[in-house]
């Protein structure tokens, strides 16, 4: 067990050949398989670190007790579900999204996280940070969708742009000022 971190140019989480045991390098872009993460999540926290920027093209599902970190020098692009449930009763699945992130090499003034339409993010915790990117975290019209009707989550939104969520859980437990979720302000 232990810590998972790839830091390529450009990651897209999909259907490709990169697995556990391929080679890695710290240029050019990667595709992951979602079940290679599956997998290292079993063990340990996954943290994904690209240059530039992460593309979720296929879902990842995955029943853990760690972390799976998403951060990008530019933006996060949300096309399928990412949904953690939690493996060990009393224990907490965890998402944390970082674009325009320090540790990366992209042109951070355009970046955001955004989320295709239809598509959720499920975890018990969730952490978005967006620090200095005039873009936000989701839009009026696709609003980030958080959470599950059956489930409580506790949200963190670090940010000064704009952020547009919408929440499904049952209890939302919100740190962050500036925030809109659905129609309400916090």
């Amino acid at each position: 067990s232990g810590n998972w971190l790839l830091d390529p140019d450009n990651i897209t989480i999909g259907a490709g050949t990169a697995g556990l045991n391929q080679t890695f390098s710290t240029s050019g872009n990667v595709t992951i398989e979602p079940n290679s993460i599956k997998s290292a999540l079993n063990n340990g926290n996954v943290t994904l670190q690209a240059n530039h920027d992460i593309i979720v093209s296929s879902p990842i599902s995955a029943s853990t007790d760690h972390i799976l970190e998403l951060d990008a020098g530019h933006s996060i692009f949300l096309n399928e579900n990412i949904i953690l449930s939690t493996a060990t009763a009393g224990s907490a699945s965890t998402l944390f999204l970082s674009a325009n992130d320090p540790r990366g090499s992209g042109n951070g003034a355009d970046a955001s996280i955004a989320q295709v339409i239809g598509k959720n993010i499920f975890a018990d915790n969730i952490t978005l940070n967006l620090s200095g990117a005039s873009n936000g975290i989701g839009s009026p019209s696709v609003p980030l969708v958080l959470g599950d009707q059956n489930k409580n989550i506790v949200l963190t939104v670090n940010t000064a742009s704009n952020t547009y969520l919408q929440t499904q859980a049952a209890v939302t437990q919100i740190s962050s000022a500036g925030v809109t979720v659905g129609s309400n302000a916090f």
